[in-house]
């Protein structure tokens, strides 16, 4: 089984685009390349995709043909952002949960205690007093106008509470 924990996300080499608020760059912490959009809400925050290589010199090289094919990550459309590239974010509120999930449980401190890299996913890691576990990311595939697909809570289960009411999908992973 290969995984690692990760408290922050960093970035080498990276190259910064003001004008539509992203930046690329590679990370020695999953080994890869990522594109870090931010997005401004309430706090500012960042959502993690990843690209290839390729990409980070097609950057360099034609930006314009970068940026239409990373055009749904860089939209922040509500779910049209969430692609197969989308791994993960800053903010809960990007994490496949209901409102508030990490305050489900009691915790000694923030729950919300960095990430999970697993199969080139960062899962939200929360840890509780009583548990800890691997939140996926939101990933929601257009599949028509009105339906989507999400595929990482094919490896997941929907975790409720003592009442019945979800809280949120949890990896299904034993260390």
């Amino acid at each position: 089984m290969n995984y690692k924990f990760i408290s922050e996300i960093t970035i080498e080499n990276q190259i910064v685009d003001q004008k539509n608020l992203f930046s690329i760059g590679f990370s020695s912490d999953i080994n890869g390349y990522l594109m870090t959009v931010l997005v401004c809400w309430i706090a500012h925050y960042e959502r993690y995709y990843s690209i290839t290589e390729y990409d980070y010199h097609l950057y360099k090289t034609d930006k314009e043909l970068f940026y239409n094919k990373y055009q749904k990550e860089l939209s922040q459309k509500k779910n049209h952002c969430f692609t197969e590239n989308f791994i993960g974010a800053c903010a809960l509120r990007d994490y496949d949960g209901a409102k508030d999930f990490h305050h489900a449980y009691p915790s000694e401190k923030n729950p919300f205690q960095g990430y999970l890299y697993y199969h080139n996913i960062l899962y939200a890691r929360i840890v509780w007093e009583s548990q800890e576990i691997y939140v996926p990311p939101v990933q929601a595939i257009q599949i028509d106008e009105n339906n989507f697909r999400f595929p990482l809570r094919d490896s997941c289960c929907l975790m409720k509470d003592e009442a019945g009411n979800p809280i949120c999908y949890k990896l299904n992973i034993k260390f």
